[in-house]
């Protein structure tokens, strides 16, 4: 006869149950804390390992293992008597503690998910100049990073006594105490409805984002120290206005993220210690909670004042943690006990975390020295998620995202654009968010990167530089080459190279005919259309510059740009209706009618002495929408640039592989398309500056002179434009 085994369990806490959700879509179990901390002086590892088992013999979360039973959805907590010794492994590892730390995920990532007696596990590492590498790991179901930083601080304190802990003797808070206490609290009748008045779950897409509901999750990060002197601006900038820094990263952080997704809001889920109590503070366990944190901006909202909404919410927020139940925003209606792994997995939150490592992460005890190195956890799967450390050396930046969803050099990006707009905030807090810069260093060498191509296509290249042909010219030569290619698409509307090339020669000769010449502006305001790139064309072969207008703009402000430009002429559509009072120009309606008519049988002759060193087109900056200042212009020449990607593209918004973060003046993308078509070098305008992150204020016009196309387009080139006019669209 078979003996029946008595399992004495507890219910998962609600911050387990959301993680073991998690862990089956994932296929792996990256979700682990881990400390690791620099030791100086001999280390005695018998010593050691006899600390690390008394803490695990206080600690019950350090000794418990989860058993799924027959007829269970969630596993049950059940914690061992008493801990086996705990091993200490000993590697020879070269390149520091990165090396290490590899190695300790690397085997825990290997050890899978069995049953221990310890979830503890240890590794040690010889960093020379009497330097050792301790790296502590728990799966994160068992601890948090406060938990790890607990542990550290316990096991080095009992490893100085070499006997015992020395507050063995006081009681600690117990894992399933504070577990059962989360559900008691969840359970009460009269309960808060704080969590319950519905916070909308964010399913943003970020700019470069692949599949975002792929179950794959393959978490990475990228960590930067913030200088001095930008530190002391973002601690000066803290006291003055009388905010924590915990608020004022955030706040830049969200900023980022709304200027990425182009959205009226974001959600972002912040990290919250959730240890109410100080019996709490020295526990171990999954504590940490993310809480969700909407936040609505307006264009001329300071940093400043994002902040300090920010920290008001965080406060309201953190007053009501313990009533949150981890995910309930992804189960809108449905009972998240009974509810099945597909009904909260999302597709990968966007989060925020601040913590300050205590006594800033170092000390000395038993005859060590000791520092903390690195300390994270992972409890949650993150799309893109910033945490921020305050140490004794200063603020550590990690950019931790999913690869499996995210670009690494995108990541880079961001991080270099929230680099930029916290220091340009702490200089400036009275700056518009809307307007602070946001285009770093590999942005900017991105933006003007030219593509990548054969050695045909730069000979070509070379021979076009030296010939200084135009983008106008190229065109004209590439829709002879290919007069039957599709050279615009939008929607059902298309247009070959050589339906482009005859519409463009007809509007230019009109255009002619109305006085435009050399150096002249012609404004384009069009929603999206194939007309546009007849305008724009047809300006260009005129010998003028185009000015793009955004329909969405107040007609004042479009009225501005129009006198300050000396617009000559404006090519419009009859149905947008700007009202142009006493501007002294012409305006030509292309979805007129009579205009075929009226240009039918016209041949377009050439604008005498048009060169690379004459404007192509002109972009005003504003962010804000207002027009403050007319000077800090930026020029570049029409002159053909060397490393023109050869070919067109399909496709509309920032899924080609080049980003510009929203806010900035994206019309330099109507020529970005239209030279993709033809070859043409990359040109593009960025946030909050002028052009290429030149020094105009908002409202000044940046004047860019095009350079023209290089190499040969393939057959199938399609010019899309994005960016222009009202309205969104996958094409055109």
């Amino acid at each position: 006869m078979q003996s029946e085994e008595n399992i004495i369990g507890y219910r998962l806490s609600p911050q387990q149950q959301r993680l073991w959700r998690l862990l089956a879509p994932s296929g792996t179990n990256p979700f682990r804390s881990v400390c690791v901390a620099e030791l100086r002086g001999a280390l005695d590892v018998s010593r050691l390992e006899r600390a690390l088992t008394l803490a695990c013999r206080r600690h019950e979360a350090l000794r418990t293992r989860f058993d799924l039973l027959p007829g269970l959805e969630l596993p049950l907590q059940v914690i061992g008597d008493e801990p086996a010794a705990v091993r200490v492994r000993t590697v020879e590892v070269g390149g520091g503690y990165e090396a290490a730390l590899a190695r300790l995920l690397e085997e825990e990532s290997a050890a899978g998910d069995a049953a221990r007696e310890c979830a503890l596990r240890t590794l040690v590492a010889e960093a020379g100049d009497g330097r050792t590498l301790l790296l502590l790991s728990a799966p994160a179901m068992c601890a948090d990073t406060a938990s790890m930083l607990n542990l550290l601080e316990e096991v080095l304190s009992a490893y100085a006594c070499d006997s015992k802990v020395p507050c063995e003797g006081e009681e600690v808070v117990q894992y399933v105490q504070f577990s059962e206490w989360q559900h008691e609290l969840l359970a009460e009748p009269d309960a808060p409805s704080f969590w319950q008045r519905g916070v909308a779950a964010s399913s943003t897409d970020l700019p470069l984002q692949t599949d975002a509901h792929t179950p794959a999750f393959s978490p990475r990060s990228l960590s930067v120290e913030l200088g001095d002197e930008a530190m002391a601006s973002v601690a000066r900038l803290v006291i003055e206005r009388g905010l924590s820094m915990e608020a004022l990263l955030l706040s830049c952080w969200q900023v980022l993220l709304w200027r990425l997704t182009a959205e009226p809001g974001v959600l972002v889920h912040v990290g919250s210690a959730c240890r109410p109590f100080e019996e709490m503070a020295g526990a171990v366990g999954l504590y940490a909670k993310w809480l969700p944190l909407a936040a609505d901006f307006a264009g001329e909202d300071s940093l400043v004042e994002v902040a300090e909404r920010a920290q008001s919410l965080l406060a309201e927020a953190r007053s009501h943690e313990g009533y949150y139940r981890p995910g309930q925003e992804f189960t809108a209606g449905v009972n998240v006990e009974d509810a099945h792994d597909t009904d909260i997995q999302p597709r990968g939150l966007l989060g925020f975390s601040y913590e300050e490592w205590p006594g800033g992460g170092s000390g000395e005890t038993g005859g060590l020295g000791w520092r903390v190195l690195h300390a994270a956890s992972l409890s949650e799967r993150f799309r893109l998620r910033l945490s921020a450390t305050s140490h004794a050396a200063g603020l550590r930046l990690s950019f931790g995202y999913d690869a499996a969803a995210v670009d690494e050099e995108a990541v880079r990006r961001w991080s270099e654009a929230y680099l930029l707009m916290l220091e340009a905030a702490s200089q400036q807090p009275s700056t518009p968010a809307a307007a602070l810069p946001a285009v770093g260093e590999r942005e900017r060498r991105l933006l003007l990167r030219p593509c990548d191509f054969s050695e045909p296509d730069r000979t070509a290249a070379r021979a076009s530089v030296d010939s200084g042909e135009t983008l106008h010219k190229l065109f004209k030569r590439q829709a002879t080459l290919t007069p039957d290619a599709p050279a615009v698409v939008c929607g059902d509307s298309r247009l070959s190279f050589s339906e482009l090339d005859s519409a463009s020669d007809r509007l230019a000769s009109r255009l002619c005919r109305l006085g435009v010449a050399r150096g002249s502006v012609v404004a384009l305001l069009f929603e999206r259309s194939t007309e546009m790139f007849v305008g724009l064309l047809a300006a260009l072969k005129a010998g003028a510059a185009y000015l793009p207008l955004d329909a969405s703009q107040p007609e004042s402000r479009l009225r501005f740009m129009l006198g300050d430009s000396g617009a000559r002429a404006l090519l419009t559509h009859r149905g947008l209706g700007l009202e142009l009072g006493g501007a002294t120009l012409t305006r030509v309606d292309l979805d007129d009618a009579d205009l075929d008519a009226e240009t039918e049988g016209e041949e377009w002759a050439a604008a005498p002495g048009v060169n690379g060193s004459d404007l192509a087109y002109v972009i005003y900056t504003s962010l804000d929408g207002r027009a403050q200042g007319r000077d800090g212009r930026t020029r570049l020449g029409r002159r053909a640039a060397r490393g023109a990607a050869p070919g067109g593209l399909r496709g509309g918004g920032v899924r080609d592989g080049r980003t510009t973060l929203k806010g900035g003046p994206q019309r330099a993308a109507l020529l970005r398309r239209l030279g993709q078509a033809v070859g043409a070098a990359l040109v593009r305008s960025h946030a909050g500056g002028g052009a290429e992150g030149g020094a105009a204020r908002p409202g000044g016009a940046a004047r860019l002179r095009a350079r023209a196309a290089v190499g040969c387009a393939r057959h199938d080139a399609v010019a899309a434009a994005d960016g222009v006019g009202r309205g969104g669209g996958d094409r055109c």
